[in-house]
């Protein structure tokens, strides 16, 4: 995607501790250059944390309070 970070990377951060743009940039390097990925990473992000709250949803682990 950007700096030779790949999706899967993006995707693997994002698991672990990075939940926005930023912390995925300090993580992975990606989008810390001249910003043409930062959308390409943004949805990225995005798909995965939809990923993520539709199987705490199906597990009931959702806190929708």
């Amino acid at each position: 995607v950007c700096k030779s970070v790949s999706k899967e990377e993006i995707i693997k951060a994002d698991d672990s501790v990075c939940k926005n743009l930023e912390q995925v940039a300090d993580e992975t390097e990606a989008a810390t250059g001249c910003g043409t990925c930062e959308n390409e990473v943004n949805q990225i992000i995005q798909a995965q944390l939809s990923k993520l709250k539709a199987q705490k949803q199906g597990q009931g682990l959702l806190d929708l309070s």
